[in-house]
């Protein structure tokens, strides 16, 4: 009986094992969480989950995706930081923006909770990451911004600065009419000029700088995507313009990426009522700021999720599905060329280039690695990729993880076992020794053996 215990508990922990090995970390689903791309690495931090009695809890959860190997939404293999590099604060409906060496990102804003008792915490207005160490700090900024405690707004980051426009302040919820600035060389704001007559307070909205330097402000809660609002970086100036926008939902809680023929992509959001926005995907080209809608393949829409721009594929992460409310930990990758949903891809990182960079729901440029489309799905750039092992599946190293763990446990339980079974004769034997007829070295003979 006691072997067919232990045998169960062998299994057990070798089914764990292999669970483990196979699924790695699994995040939550949420919305409201911020991403980044940096180097080969897609990051995500913070968001809001939900808890097992249905209660929403902002979180510091904080992992990501290697870029530089292959890349499967629907089996996404992601990497948690939290154990190595804990995030100070818990966070969501923020942005993350590059810190100015590039090493790095800056979370600024957003919801901003105590990691212990989830109580709002706005000590910090700016946290940073280091990723060259791995390391957690708060920058030391040499004034305060106007408004700090700001969510529902995005930071488009161009030449070393982040350009915050509008936002809800938390502490006296209302949807401000300002543009932030913060430089993150010198570590200090500023105000951009707001001298625009009809220039409209923007929350929930899209912003995305185009080569040009200018960023182009698209929808937002009351925004109707027919008003668009474009803010010249080099000029400090403001420009309005009213387009066709028919059959065209306005939308808050979208997302937006520009491809590299100048085309803004808009996914997701919902309507002021907060019903899905449709079409799902429009499409703005900024070369005679035009609306189309392309047919794609519909799926759930979503909204408060994050999109990120690798070479000219759209990662669209997590959110709220706009219909059924519920959260989504699902990955979606669009390839903005045909506007087709794919599975997989993956990417050989080059040698740094200018290009084309995603910090939450915007683009900005920057120097970082460019990325080319592998030929063959299994290269890449991993130290050792050379080696038979580590061109063997994940799936097969995690069989020969197990079946190694399950050799080693099977052969230290019957070590073990034996070693219990002889204690035990042994001692049932020399326990009735004194009773024995056996002479003196008859006896003597029988304690040596059961000695050994």
């Amino acid at each position: 009986m006691i072997s067919i215990k232990y045998i169960k508990i062998i299994i057990l922990s070798t089914i764990l094992l292999f669970n483990t090995l196979v699924k790695g970390y699994e995040p939550l689903a949420r919305y409201g969480h911020g991403s980044i791309v940096l180097e080969n690495n897609l990051y995500f931090f913070g968001g809001y989950v939900k808890e097992s009695d249905e209660k929403e809890i902002n979180t510091n959860d904080f992992f990501y995706i290697d870029l530089s190997k292959q890349f499967d939404s629907l089996n996404p293999q992601y990497i948690d930081l939290k154990p190595t590099s804990s995030p100070p604060v818990r966070f969501s409906q923020g942005s993350l923006t590059p810190n100015n060496q590039g090493t790095g990102f800056h979370v600024i804003g957003g919801v901003l909770d105590d990691i212990n008792n989830n109580k709002p915490f706005y000590d910090n207005f700016v946290y940073e990451y280091e990723e060259t160490t791995n390391s957690w700090s708060v920058p030391k900024i040499t004034n305060s911004p106007k408004y700090s405690q700001l969510k529902e707004f995005v930071s488009v980051f161009d030449d070393g600065k982040s350009y915050i426009f509008g936002g809800i302040n938390a502490d006296n919820p209302k949807t401000i009419l300002e543009m932030q600035i913060f430089d993150s060389e010198s570590l200090t704001w500023s105000l951009a000029s707001n001298k625009i007559p009809n220039l409209q307070a923007l929350s929930g909205y899209t912003a995305t700088l185009l080569p040009d330097g200018t960023i182009v402000y698209i929808g937002g809660a009351s925004n109707p995507l027919s008003d668009i609002y474009i803010y010249d970086t080099r000029n400090d100036m403001w420009k309005y313009t009213k387009i066709d926008a028919e059959g065209i939902d306005p939308r808050s809680g979208h997302t937006a990426v520009l491809a590299s023929d100048n085309r803004i992509i808009v996914y997701g959001g919902v309507r002021d009522d907060n019903s899905e926005a449709l079409p799902q995907l429009v499409v703005l080209d900024t070369n005679d700021y035009k609306w189309i809608a392309p047919k794609i393949e519909e799926t759930e829409s979503r909204a408060h999720h994050m999109a990120n721009l690798v070479n000219d594929y759209m990662i669209i992460s997590f959110g709220k599905f706009s219909k059924s409310n519920s959260l989504s930990n699902e990955i979606q990758i669009l390839d903005t060329r045909t506007y087709e949903w794919v599975d997989s891809i993956s990417f050989e990182p080059t040698k740094s280039a200018n290009s084309i960079f995603l910090t939450s729901n915007e683009t900005s440029e920057t120097v970082f690695p460019t990325y080319v489309m592998s030929d063959d799905l299994s290269s890449g750039s991993d130290k050792g990729s050379n080696s038979f092992f580590s061109k063997v599946p994940k799936y097969f190293q995690a069989v020969i993880f197990c079946l190694g763990g399950l050799i080693v446990i099977t052969i230290i339980f019957l070590t073990y076992y034996n070693i219990r079974r002889k204690k035990k004769a042994k001692t049932r034997h020399l326990s009735v020794l004194p009773y024995t007829n056996c002479n003196e070295e008859a006896k003597e003979d029988i304690i040596r053996e059961y000695a050994h």
